[in-house]
Formats: structure tokens, C-alpha cells, sequence
């Protein structure tokens, strides 16, 4: 048995160019792996599926902003700005364990497959049709993880329904956040899409403490 996490990311600006991008962002990570999607047109990237050991991903710096980092393409990074995830932003996550190793490895079958398909030019990133959220929650639901939601393109609505369904099925989780911004680089929007609140931080905490009390399910 083993876990998976999902992570979501509240929209940010850089603090010397204020973007207004508020969709925020969703990534799944495979025991100590994280996978998401970007845009590979607007980074420029042969791929668009990246690969990355979750440390990494929360705390690794580059002077790229997206590279593979060795021959055999075992992983494949995105930095935004050339830092990690946890330097930009706050980052809310549910961990799922005891994912039986079936599961699992149709999950990494499918992440494959994703690249795949983009290599192929079958598919690509889409706003609305193919999202990070839409890449997340054809996975989880196609293993019955989660059912499938109209909304769930929004990446804060998926993660919140992903919770839930986790207190509804019983699964053993663990929620939480991570805070560890860079202050004096970054800044979190107040406002985010899917989150009708006018301090969507605040609002996230409130969901992952009410939350937690449901920690240790039994599935």
C-alpha cells in the first residue's frame, strides 16, 4: 500500500510584476513523485507532463524555468520564476494512504500515457478542455477515486470536492498546509477562482481545520 497527495496553489504575483492570474494551480504526487501540467507552448517545453521529486518541486531553485534533467528524462521540471512551488505560494494538500499498488500503477500508466499522447499531438493543454485540474481529476476518477464534476476544472473546487469525498468514502487522509513563502519575492492574490471569499487564504485554512477532525478513516 501506498499514498497519494494533491496539492493546490493559491494564485500569485511576483511582488515587482503583479500578474492576475487567479485560477490557482492542482498537482498529484505518487508517493514521493509530483506530477502536473503546464502549458507547453507558453514555457516553451518539449513536454507537458512534469516530473518531480516532491522536495524538489516545493524548495529546488534553477536558473531554468523548465528543463530535463538528464538523459533518460526520469524527470521532467518545471520552476516557475526558477524556484519551487512552496517559495511562490501557499500550498494546501490531502494525502490519501493505503492506495492499493494496482492503483497505482494504472495511475502511473495513465500519466504515461498523457505524454504520450501529447508527443502524438493528440492532445494538448486546453483551458477548459485539458487543465491541470482536468489532468487530476480524469486520474482520481477513472480509478473511482473521486466521481466526475463539471466543476472540477477549477482547481479550487476539485480539491475541495476531492476532500470531501475523501470524509465521505472513509479514506484514511491527512490535510495540511505549507507556508513557507518567499515574502520579500512573492505574494498571494486574495482573490481565487472558485473561492467566494475576498481572502481565499483565510478561507483555506477554515476548510483544512474543519477537515482535519475527520483525519483516519478507515478505507
Amino acid at each position: 500500500m501506498s499514498t497519494i497527495t494533491i496539492y493546490f496553489s493559491l494564485p500569485f504575483f511576483p511582488l515587482r510584476n503583479k500578474t492576475f492570474f487567479y485560477n490557482g494551480h492542482i498537482a498529484l504526487a505518487v508517493n514521493g513523485v509530483v506530477y502536473q501540467i503546464y502549458n507547453p507552448k507558453a514555457l516553451r517545453t518539449n513536454f507537458i507532463v512534469s516530473k518531480m521529486p516532491v522536495d524538489d518541486w516545493l524548495f529546488g531553485k534553477s536558473r531554468l524555468w523548465c528543463h530535463n534533467t538528464n538523459s533518460t528524462n526520469q524527470y521532467s521540471h518545471v520552476y516557475l520564476y526558477g524556484c519551487g512551488e512552496g517559495y511562490r505560494t501557499k500550498i494546501y494538500y490531502i494525502q490519501i494512504k493505503d492506495i492499493a499498488n494496482e492503483i497505482l500503477c494504472n495511475i502511473k500508466h495513465q500519466i504515461e500515457n498523457v505524454e504520450e499522447r501529447y508527443r502524438q499531438s493528440i492532445l494538448n493543454f486546453n483551458i477548459l478542455n485539458f487543465n491541470c485540474s482536468l489532468f487530476v481529476e480524469k486520474i482520481l476518477s477513472k480509478n473511482k477515486i473521486i466521481h466526475k464534476d463539471c466543476c472540477n476544472l477549477i482547481p479550487s473546487i476539485l480539491f475541495k470536492n476531492i476532500v470531501k469525498e475523501s470524509v465521505k468514502k472513509k479514506y484514511s487522509f491527512t490535510v495540511g498546509k505549507i507556508d513557507k513563502i518567499n515574502k520579500n519575492e512573492f505574494n498571494t492574490h486574495r482573490m481565487c477562482i472558485g473561492i467566494w471569499s475576498t481572502d481565499s487564504e483565510k478561507h483555506m485554512d477554515k476548510i483544512i481545520n474543519n477537515f482535519s477532525q475527520h483525519i483516519g478513516g478507515t478505507k
